[in-house]
């Protein structure tokens, strides 16, 4: 004897899927894609915590061809192998620095936080002494030199 109607596993697998194409056609629209939005998410997220996976992440889109970037976020919150891709591009008088910041050698190039999310932030934000900052030859971009 067959079922009324069809399981409700089946039901729930089929608007997983379509709402995954959606999802994927929402980020295509706006020049994005899976693996860029789930380098963010996991930046957002997971912070410090994991680190290394996202330089991974980031490793794996940089060998595909595609070109990450991380913007706006704190410098000293990330780890070291990202500062080639970490851009800074909030516009000055939307830009804070916290008093943690004050004679950050790396604050120029700092995303610093928006001026409205200064509440909600992380618990290791500190200053970088300038012995930590990378020889010049491989300075930290501006998003100014690279787009």
């Amino acid at each position: 004897m067959r079922p009324a109607s069809a399981p409700i596993g089946l039901h729930l697998a089929r608007a997983a899927r379509l709402i995954g194409r959606a999802f994927d056609d929402e980020l295509n629209q706006a020049g994005g894609s899976t693996p860029v939005w789930l380098v963010l998410l996991n930046l957002k997220i997971r912070l410090t915590a994991n680190q290394r996976e996202l330089a991974e992440a980031v490793g794996i889109l940089v060998t595909a061809g595609i070109s990450a970037r991380i913007y706006n976020h704190q410098l000293c919150v990330l780890d070291q192998a990202l500062w080639p891709v970490a851009r800074k591009s909030i516009s000055d008088w939307k830009n804070e620095y916290l008093d943690e910041c004050a004679g950050c050698a790396a604050q120029e190039r700092c995303g610093g936080l928006f001026s409205s999310s200064t509440l909600r932030r992380s618990d290791h934000i500190r200053r970088i002494e300038p012995e930590i900052l990378p020889a010049e030859s491989c300075a930290i971009p501006s998003i100014s030199s690279t787009k």
